[in-house]
Formats: C-alpha cells, sequence, structure tokens
C-alpha cells in the first residue's frame, strides 16, 4: 500500500507541474497550515484534497482539483460513462469534498497508470445530494448501535470497506454482538 500512495503521489506532484506549466493556478497546500487542505465530517471523519486550481488566472473562484490513477482495464471504461458513473465512491467523494470546502466545481484528472493518458472532466456541485452524503457519514460515524453492513459491501478486503473503523465491527462481531444482531439479548 504505500508504494501505490508513494505512486500517487508522483502523479499528483507530475500533474500540477504540468497544469501549472499550462498556466493554471494550482494551490496544492494550505497557507494556513503548509499541508494538503483537509475537510472534517464529525469526530470521524475526514479527507485531504489534492488542490484547488484555477484554469484561467482570471477565474473568479477556484474549482477543487481531484487527481486520480487508473490502469488500463478501468481507464477504459471512463470514456463515454463518465467520472460519476466510472466510480460511484469517488464521485461522492468529491460532491463531500466540494460541499465542506466550498467550492461550487471540481476538475478531475485521471491518469492511465500503463500509458500515462489523461482524462480530464468538469464536475459541478450537487447540494442536495452532498448534503445527503455528509448527513448519511454522519448517521454512520456516530451511531452507538451497529448497523447494518451496506449491500456496497463485498467483503472485509473490498475498497468500501478496508479503511473503515468500524470493520471489526461489520466482518469481525464478539459473540455479543452476533446474539444482539440476531435480535437477541445477549
Amino acid at each position: 500500500m504505500l508504494v501505490l500512495f508513494s505512486l500517487g503521489d508522483a502523479i499528483e506532484s507530475q500533474i500540477v507541474g504540468l497544469l501549472r506549466k499550462a498556466g493554471c493556478i494550482v494551490e496544492d497546500v494550505d497557507p494556513l497550515t503548509n499541508e494538503q487542505f483537509r475537510v472534517v465530517v464529525g469526530d470521524l471523519a475526514s479527507g485531504r484534497l489534492d488542490g484547488k486550481i484555477y484554469v484561467k488566472p482570471d477565474d473568479p473562484e477556484p474549482a477543487l482539483l481531484e487527481i486520480k490513477s487508473a490502469n488500463s482495464k478501468s481507464f477504459g471504461k471512463l470514456w463515454g460513462t463518465g467520472y460519476e458513473k466510472w466510480n460511484p465512491k469517488y464521485a461522492a467523494q468529491i460532491q463531500i469534498y466540494m460541499r465542506l470546502a466550498g467550492l461550487k466545481s471540481a476538475v478531475v484528472i485521471v491518469e492511465n497508470k500503463d500509458d500515462s493518458e489523461l482524462y480530464v472532466e468538469g464536475i459541478l456541485l450537487d447540494e442536495e445530494a452532498a448534503d445527503a452524503l455528509i448527513a448519511k457519514a454522519m448517521r454512520v460515524t456516530t451511531s452507538e448501535d451497529v448497523l447494518p453492513r451496506p449491500v456496497e459491501a463485498k467483503s472485509p478486503s473490498c475498497s468500501f470497506c478496508k479503511w473503515c473503523p468500524r470493520i471489526k465491527w461489520c466482518w469481525f462481531p464478539t459473540q455479543e454482538e452476533k446474539a444482539v444482531r440476531k435480535g437477541g439479548k445477549p
């Protein structure tokens, strides 16, 4: 995973450099912290923005900059479907990030790891969808009850579950939790 994250960091750095050479203004660190911009949902969920971008120097406000990478098989599915259908999880992440950062649009760039081809798409904020996603995140992260596992969760190692702080609750419950799940009392 460290190698994968390292590759992602290198791709982000390379794309930010290319955008700057093309005349875009990219803010990839928060001037107040000198680290990546951070957004927070409640006490348990947070994320880091790849940056903010002014595509043209005279743009009145920035857009969220989101940079991803994908192998050829996955990358090929982007064309004709668009980012939101290609990866609903990433699409939800972008909506939440835009809402929490106070941004109205995003520029998404996906690099094909196999041949460096780039896919670029603009996405507008859907306030209603973003608010619903944030409310869901708050329910999930603040609930004291064992919530039912989402249908998207196929295994403890699926991308939906592997980073969740409650993975042990969902996939490896204690005997007491098993009894509660079945409707009985411990």
